[in-house]
């Protein structure tokens, strides 16, 4: 297998520029409140962050193979999510209002401890008793011996 020299060319751009980018962060980094409400970077990593909130690294692979299998409307398997996108661009701004990291621990600045314990045991159950309930894959197919 040989990699074309303009692939290598871009794999390593890639590589050195992340690598760039991590250093650059870290700089700012000087608590852990840092990485998780961070207050330094300004609008455009914001923004980077937001936009990243909704992907995965899967996704280039599902959508792939999707559009493999079902030929130009495999891209829905990514642009389902284009239509909540919105809703992290809300979110953001009041999380760090909240100087909160997760919704428990909105639902345990805004109510009471008892709202946050219900909140994780209602999500507790309905992991245990659908363990693909947050999933929005769809059902795998049956594999059917050759005859």
């Amino acid at each position: 297998m040989h990699l074309h020299p303009v692939d290598a060319i871009v794999l390593v751009a890639d590589l050195v520029g992340i690598a760039f980018l991590g250093a650059w962060m870290g700089r700012k980094i000087r608590r852990a409140a840092d990485d998780f409400m961070p207050r330094r970077f300004g609008k455009g990593t914001m923004i980077m962050h937001a936009f990243g909130t909704g992907t995965a690294s899967d996704q280039a692979v599902s959508v792939a193979a999707a559009t493999a299998r079902f030929g130009l409307s495999g891209i829905w398997f990514q642009w389902i999510w284009l239509f909540s996108t919105p809703f992290y661009w809300l979110i953001a701004p009041i999380m760090r209002r909240f100087r909160a990291v997760t919704t428990a621990d909105v639902y345990e600045l805004r109510y009471d401890r008892s709202v946050l314990m219900l909140f994780a045991i209602v999500g507790h159950r309905r992991r245990r008793v659908d363990p693909q309930a947050p999933s929005a894959l769809p059902p795998r197919p049956r594999l059917v011996a050759a005859r």
